[in-house]
């Protein structure tokens, strides 16, 4: 691997695996990235085999899996190079093949005649062979003589024309001393070991494929004629782009009005996001459930817990997500299998708009699936619980008003005890009085004195009693109590709660998948080990 391309897998790793940038958390940004990246890894290789070429491009997907395993745009684009590869393979194969079937047919073909006939046409066709070689021996010297401007001698002539052996016998030293001197030569080496010569093929498909991830989206939104209608009431989950392109291009190239309930997505709420982007396209009229004049998208947000109520109102479903499986089925936002179980239970059609970067050879049960999704596949509980800000502070607010009380109840006891062991004597009761005027007033200057001393303690107790407070989705607060925080990422959806799948290819049915992965993968690379 060369320093650029290290650089350059440095470089993204960082961006997939902190989520700084914006763009990187877009699975056709992040394939637009990965495609650019193995396309200067296959440019800046020496290899000179395809099976060398197909290991370099694996060890750049297993760097970028291993920052962020949940990026499967990555490993779409790393199995298409590589199909990319054996295609190539394959066809400079076919290409020798059908080289030496030539050879071997014009060489070695089935003459009439007997073995006798055959034995003297190969006779013929030596002697002539031999010939025109010293033809070509003596056309050299010819031309030879004519650069140096002087005829070639009638002894040279009557030489190559009889025969002579010595000629023969020199011609195959003269041609090994190049070959010593290229060996010798290390420029000459490093020319003869040259990479692979079908590998601008390569580069020709990977800019092909960065051509297609450009149109995809607008492939995609240009099929919205054929899937939403006027007047109709489509429902959509959260915030995706693809769905927002395949909207607004209906609204504004197609100039139809229809209505669109946008169901928030909690706990990020991305729908509010969706719903403003819409509604901005109507002009001030489209938010709510009014009508407005002329085209527009009449915007109705609304609540998770609501979607099964308003999913009889509802004509169609338009759902994005995060990556199409091999049986069918997707991965999409945590929330949207509720959502496609209101629409089943409905009877509502689900179409789910996605490119084809997001297919994935794997099943849900897969464990290169599963893996990743136990370790990645749960957010912060910090989005849904916010344990740190309001129930742990209560908690310890409420223990050290309870401490407070028992030092209260202590301090009673002690001076109902001291009251009542009083003596009755008056004069060592004055002179005790006195004394403890005494010490109150000096224990009065020592407060004065160390009144700054006890503010910072009291500030260091803040301090620990907050440390203590556990921001985590698991912890105890407090005797008897203890909280735990669930906050998934995605949904698995089953491929017989989805009807259609809108892709930059065309329509296709969830049971067409398994074509699509034989297309677009090879077999041997559904598991990039």
């Amino acid at each position: 691997m060369s320093v650029v391309v290290e650089d350059q897998v440095v470089s993204l790793g960082k961006e997939l695996r902190r989520g700084t940038a914006k763009e990187h958390t877009r699975s056709l940004h992040v394939a637009r990235k990965t495609a650019e990246l193995l396309r200067i890894c296959v440019s800046t290789s020496r290899a000179q085999y395809p099976q060398e070429l197909i290991v370099e491009v694996r060890k750049v997907e297993k760097r970028l899996a291993k920052e962020q395993p949940l990026a499967f745009a990555v490993g779409n684009i790393v199995r298409r190079v590589i199909k990319f590869v054996r295609d190539e393979e394959l066809a400079e194969q076919q290409k020798l093949h059908q080289l030496e079937g030539e050879e071997t047919g014009s060489s070695g073909g089935a003459r009439p005649g007997g073995r006798d006939q055959v034995g003297n046409e190969d006779q013929q066709a030596g002697a002539q062979h031999l010939v025109n070689k010293k033809l070509e021996q003596l056309r050299q010297q010819l031309s030879l003589g004519q650069a140096m401007k002087r005829a070639p001698s009638l002894k040279s002539i009557f030489d190559v024309m009889g025969g002579s052996s010595d000629q023969e016998d020199e011609t195959p030293s003269q041609v090994s001393q190049p070959q010593q001197q290229a060996s010798q030569n290390p420029k000459a080496k490093g020319k003869a070991n040259r990479s692979w010569r079908r590998k601008h093929l390569v580069i020709e498909h990977i800019n092909d494929l960065l051509e297609d991830l450009a149109m995809s989206e607008q492939l995609i939104a240009d099929q919205s004629l054929e899937h939403v209608h006027a007047r109709e009431v489509i429902l959509t989950f959260g915030y995706s782009h693809s769905v927002e392109c395949f909207l607004t291009t209906c609204c504004l190239r197609q100039k139809r009005s229809f209505s669109v309930v946008v169901a928030e997505g909690a706990p990020k709420y991305a729908g509010h996001r969706m719903a403003t982007v819409l509604a901005s396209l109507g002009g001030p009229t489209a938010v709510g459930s009014g009508s407005g004049s002329g085209e527009c998208i009449n915007v109705t947000l609304a609540p998770d817990s609501c979607v099964f109520a308003l999913m009889s109102r509802v004509n169609k479903v338009i759902l994005g997500a995060h990556a199409l499986l091999a049986n069918g089925g997707i991965i999409a936002p945590v929330g949207t299998h509720a959502c496609c179980v209101a629409a089943r239970a409905h009877s509502v059609p689900v179409v789910v708009v996605l490119g084809i970067h997001k297919l994935v050879p794997h099943l849900p049960r897969d464990p290169k699936l599963d893996q990743p999704f136990r370790c990645y596949s749960h957010r912060t509980p910090g989005e849904i619980s916010g344990m740190g800000e309001t129930v742990g502070r209560e908690f310890v607010a409420a223990a050290r008003a309870g401490g407070a009380g028992r030092g209260q109840a202590e301090d009673g006891e002690r001076g109902h005890s001291g009251a009542a062991a009083e003596p009755e004597d008056r004069q060592s009761g004055e002179a005790k009085q006195d004394d403890r005027e005494d010490r109150e007033g000096e224990r009065g200057q020592a407060e004065e004195g160390g009144r700054g001393h006890a503010a910072a303690a009291t500030a260091m107790e803040e301090e620990e009693a907050d440390e203590k407070t556990p921001s985590v989705g698991r912890g105890s607060l407090g005797s008897g109590f203890e909280l735990a925080s669930i906050n998934p990422a995605y949904d698995y959806i089953p491929p017989d709660l989805i009807s259609l799948f809108v892709t930059d290819t065309g329509c296709h049915s969830p049971s067409y998948v398994y074509r699509l992965i034989s297309e677009y993968f090879a077999s041997e690379d559904h598991l990039l080990d």
